[in-house]
């Protein structure tokens, strides 16, 4: 690493430590040559801060905020306690947590764990992890390295390395290379191959000798299970990418090769055309299959079109992977053949041999020269429809075959494990981890890492002096410094170590609150925000991607966006853009992320209160008063917003997506989500004028200088068009579909003006679905079987070729995204007491929820739905009720209980979690809201029952008019 201070020599950085067990090393200011003889003089490893680094660099503020930067970086205050004078210093410094120790045997090899403790920069150069054991004779600190990796692996039984067998091995190293540097991890981490880059990046240890594939896949899935401090932060990645990319980081692994067995490896993939010009792609060249994800994989011995797992009758395709070893170098013919119709090839070592178009030819002949060894082959087949005599084979004859034989008689496939270097058997020694238990206590280990049996028990645990009992004159003067035998040894340059110098330097202003702005500035810094992000406030632009890095910021496609659709956006006066719950959601969650489609790099999610509090920061300093304030929701708002948006207004469908449907032209942020994130004053400029709030921004200009060209559109005035927009776009899911939007698939269904029941096969659902779409964009399916409403969803209605087209029988869900799962089970039961477990339901239940009397319309066409049970007779009907954040449902039920005599119970809600909110509302898991009304008194419980929470109405019975319930869904 580039020296940016004095020139400190390796060893003496660690024993003449850096922060003082109750203050600052003294050696700030001095020059290495008072210091050390320049035949000791080396350039030492220091830790990489990136936040520290890239504030640093960017000179926007002093020595004492990156001091407090590095204090929480380096987990300062875990062992510096703050005394009950020192709470506020708490809170200023943002500490992150050390990763947690509990499994840590299962996730690395026992040599490299060893290694890390004895010098924590030598395995993991820049790390923050001090060196614990500086203070002691080398014999003795190899001795105490030992006891405590005994120690640390016995709180978890290390497994035997998992079988890793991976289809496509080499494709998959491939496509982990290219995840890691598209979604985001090289933002932070070094690029492959060696770069400089503006600021260093966080470094990665050993990963080749730490863990293996299972272990690193399960930590990229979910970081914060061992690393609490959301510095790694959750890219949301699925569990292929996961291992995709754990694959490309250990691949400098030597792959062992269990064992050779006769047969392939089977890819098995359908193929869904979406129309007839699909069909015939289908049948042209061989389709990459690499991009897509196969339905099914597995080994098999000889090559056969008969798997063993469960297969569609046609449209579909497989690929069949292998080995062949060829004994003598020569001339060898191929001849593959399939059935008229289908599409075959076959490849070696990525050569394509003999292809068979879908075509009445049967067989396709080659020769091939091979080398002596072994070489890779494929064998792909494609097939549209259902034949009756499906087939496929392949023949090889050459050398010492003198006859053709059957490619499978002489194809193998290969087990693959990927494992650390192999190293000497490796056992606890328990005398060893009992020694290492109190080393883990008296050096400090405990104060840091949370571990299964953390050692508080132990007398002589690490202890230091409260953060607040520092003296600025103890730390000019250089009285204390880490240099005793068991405290820990940074290793820090000079800059690093001025800074924390200047921030114990005046107690006082540590346990002070920073201003909103600098906690922002703060924040971002800490959390390496900086490194995608730019953001300009009093003191300048700052962050954004290195120079070195620009490069791997792409758009899905290539598409023509340009830097705006590449680069993740701007962060400036980002709290007047966003509504504060957007920018919670967009922190905390997969919510809310409008530029995946376009944008290879991901937004990552994060936790902890500190970050928690940013939404809420960004508010008040960046939002502008009134922001908030919506024009008033009518109809005819609505009607000239959608005319606006569509083909015969401003169209702005030409780049914007809606909902399902996708743009003719780029595709860019999807129109559904506006509401939930913007803010309506933010909207109203930035129409107004694009360029002046985002620079080189290719969105258009639609009222210039105030001028109106669409005069017969809401009054005919800039005002009145933009506040009709705003009130198309606050539907959010629910917006009906603007004129002129690509629809796709022709067998979509869309309720228009009236609703459309459907009665289909749906997924989640028995045989007996019915599908009711509304032109309020808000759509539900009733299961008549059950007696039960399935779920609600808005956006696109219903995909019928489930149902009409030639593979009808197929169980499909809604078109739409944002879908509501409703309880399982009848909606309504009779139950003995409140505390009886509520009917539970197979797909092949009938009736349970009553008998089904089918179904009527009333004025509007709306269906309500009839059935009766227990002689009580019910109609249930579904009302949407237009509304700003998206058209939502009243479930209304009628029941006439004069005549009955057993308890009646309504299921209004279930979930992990329901509260109590005002008004007769809950709130169930955070994800949408019941508030249950009615004409007559009602009793509703919240109950655990079956593993979940349970909203529970009790229903009057014995009733001479008839008893009317509504249930008002909102999510």
């Amino acid at each position: 690493m580039p020296r940016r201070g004095d020139v400190w020599a390796a060893e003496r950085i660690q024993r003449w430590c850096v922060i003082a067990g109750t203050s600052v090393v003294a050696l700030l200011g001095a020059s290495s040559g008072a210091l050390l003889g320049a035949e000791e003089q080396a350039e030492p490893t220091t830790m990489v801060v990136a936040g520290y680094e890239r504030l640093r660099a960017a000179g926007t503020v002093g020595d004492a905020a990156l001091g407090e930067i590095l204090l929480g970086e380096l987990n300062c205050l875990s062992c510096h306690v703050p005394g009950a004078a020192g709470g506020g210093v708490a809170e200023r410094i943002d500490t992150k947590p050390a990763p947690d120790l509990r499994r840590i045997g299962q996730r690395a090899t026992p040599e490299w764990i060893r290694e890390l403790i004895d010098d924590p920069q030598a395995s993991k150069p820049g790390t923050t992890m001090p060196q614990v054991l500086h203070g002691f004779a080398p014999a003795e600190r190899a001795r105490m390295a030992d006891d405590l990796t005994h120690f640390l692996v016995a709180q978890s039984r290390p497994g035997d390395p998992p079988t890793f067998a991976p289809f496509r091995f080499r494709a998959r190293v491939e496509r982990g290379r290219e995840l890691f540097h598209s979604v985001g991890c090289v933002a932070c981490h070094a690029t492959e191959g060696a770069i400089t880059t503006t600021t260093p990046s966080v470094p990665l240890p050993d990963l080749a000798g730490k863990t293996h594939v299972s272990a690193l896949a399960d930590f990229l899935l979910d970081p914060e299970a061992t690393r609490y401090s959301s510095r790694m932060p959750s890219l949301h990645l699925n569990s292929a990418e996961a291992t995709d990319i754990a694959i490309y980081l250990l691949r400098g692994q030597e792959p062992q090769r269990a064992e050779y067995r006769p047969g392939f490896e089977f890819e098995y993939y359908v193929y869904v055309p979406q129309d007839e010009d699909s069909y015939s792609a289908f049948l042209g060249p061989p389709p990459d299959l690499d991009a897509e994800e196969p339905r099914a994989t597995g080994r098999i011995g000889r090559l056969s079109l008969q798997l063993p797992i469960v297969m569609n009758r046609g449209d579909h395709s497989y690929r069949f992977s292998g080995l062949i070893r060829i004994e003598e170098a020569g001339s060898y013919s191929f001849t593959l053949r399939s059935d008229r119709g289908s599409a075959s090839a076959l490849t070696i070592d990525g050569t394509p041999v003999a292809t068979k178009n879908g075509d009445s030819v049967r067989e396709s002949a080659a020769q091939v020269d091979l080398a002596a060894g072994v070489h890779r082959v494929q064998v792909r087949y494609y097939l549209r429809g259902r034949p009756e005599n499906a087939y496929l084979g392949v023949t090889m004859q050459g050398g010492p075959l003198t006859e053709a034989v059957d490619l499978g008689r002489i194809t193998v496939f290969e087990d693959i494990v990927l494992s650390p270097p192999a190293r000497p058997a490796w056992k606890v020694d328990f005398a060893k981890a009992a020694r290492g238990r109190q080393t883990f206590a008296s050096v400090g280990c405990a104060s840091c890492h949370a571990l299964a049996s953390a050692p508080t028990d132990i007398s002589g645990t690490y202890s230091a002096t409260p953060i607040e009992g520092f003296q600025s004159e103890s730390i000019a003067g250089g009285e204390w410094r880490h240099a005793a035998t068991g405290s820990p040894s940074y290793r820090l340059d000079h800059d690093q170590r001025a800074a924390i110098s200047a921030a114990l330097a005046d107690p006082a202003r540590l346990a002070e609150p920073r201003s909103d702005a600098a906690q922002i500035t703060h924040t971002l810094a800490t959390y390496n925000c900086y490194a995608c992000h730019s953001r300009t406030d009093d003191n300048g632009e700052l962050g954004g991607p290195d120079a070195e890095r620009r490069t791997f910021f792409r758009v899905v496609g290539n598409q023509d966006l340009g830097d705006e659709g590449r680069f993740p956006p701007t962060l400036t006066r980002i709290g007047g853009k966003l509504k504060e719950a957007a920018l919670a959601s967009i922190l905390n969650e997969d919510r809310l992320h409008i530029r995946r489609d376009y944008m290879h790099t991901r937004m990552p999610s994060f936790a902890g209160e500190r970050l928690a509090a940013l939404p809420a920061l960004l508010d008040a300093v960046d939002a502008t008063a009134g922001d908030l304030v919506e024009p008033p929701l009518s109809e005819m708002a609505i009607e000239d917003g959608l005319r606006l948006v569509g083909s015969e207004g401003l169209r702005c469908i030409t780049c914007h997506d809606v909902g399902d449907a996708r743009t003719f032209g780029v595709s860019v942020a999807n129109l559904t989500r506006a509401y939930d994130r913007l803010r309506p004053g933010w909207l109203d400029r930035f129409l107004r004028d694009p360029g002046a709030i985002k620079v080189r921004t290719r969105m258009p200009q639609f009222w210039s200088g105030g001028e109106v060209i669409l005069e017969d559109i809401a009054g005919g005035t800039a005002q009145g068009q933009i506040d009709a927009i705003w009130s198309y776009l606050s539907l959010g899911t629910s917006m009906p579909m603007p004129p002129g939007m690509d629809l796709g698939d022709a067998m979509v269904l869309v309720p228009e003006e009236h609703p459309l029941v459907f009665r289909t096969f749906m997924s989640d659902a028995s045989p007996r679905a019915i599908a009711v779409g509304y032109p309020e964009g808000v759509h539900a399916a009733f299961d008549a079987n059950v007696l039960r409403l399935v779920k609600v969803w808005r956006g696109g209605f219903f995909d019928a070729k489930g149902t009409w087209s030639g593979r009808a029988g197929q169980f499909f869900g809604p078109y739409g995204e944002d879908v509501l799962e409703m309880p399982p089970g009848p909606a309504i039961a009779v139950l003995e007491t409140p505390e009886t477990p509520w009917p539970q339901a197979l797909l092949t239940d009938r009736n349970l929820g009553g008998e089904f009397r089918g179904y009527r319309f009333d004025a509007d066409r709306r269906p309500v739905f009839r059935y009766v049970l227990n002689e009580v007779e019910i109609n249930e009907q579904l009302v949407p009720v237009v509304s700003a954040g998206g058209t939502h449902f009243i479930r209304r039920f009628t029941l006439n209980t004069a005549s009955a005599e057993q308890p009646l119970y309504l299921l209004a809600a279930e979930g992990e979690e329901i509260t109590a909110m005002a008004d007769d509302t809950w709130a169930v898991d955070g994800r949408h809201t019941v508030a249950v009304s009615s004409n007559h008194a009602l009793v509703a419980v919240v109950r655990s029952s079956q593993g979940a929470a349970q909203l529970l109405v009790s229903i009057p019975v014995g009733e001479d008019q008839p008893v009317t319930i509504d249930l008002e869904i909102k999510w």
